[in-house]
């Protein structure tokens, strides 16, 4: 893996479930971690999902190895938010791990 491939500062968070003054549990993101990485769109779809258009879009994000993350967390970059579906190692050699994940946009 090229240190020139991974151009985009990214944070992996995990989900905080806190219960609220009615005792619900209430979802918060907290840092995992900081990484560089190489985010690229693979595909995307268009769907009509609870009266509305929705827009996925499919990623691979290629990082350093990074032992803990879990299809739970997510990916962030600025604003845009990627749900991980799947955390593949490539190799034995801990050098690389590749994020599957997923953008979901409301439609207009």
């Amino acid at each position: 893996m090229r240190a020139g491939d991974l151009r985009t500062r990214g944070v992996i968070e995990s989900p905080v479930d806190t219960p609220n003054d009615t005792g619900e549990p209430v979802r918060t993101w907290a840092t995992f971690a900081n990484a560089w990485a190489e985010v690229k769109p693979l595909a995307g779809r268009e769907q009509f999902l609870a009266q509305q258009d929705a827009s996925l879009v499919q990623y691979r994000v290629r990082l350093r190895y990074r032992a803990g993350i879990t299809p739970a967390m997510r990916f962030r970059v600025g604003t845009q938010i990627l749900d991980i579906e799947a955390v593949l190692q490539p190799d034995a050699r801990r050098i690389e791990t590749q994020l599957l994940c997923l953008e979901r946009k409301a439609g207009a």
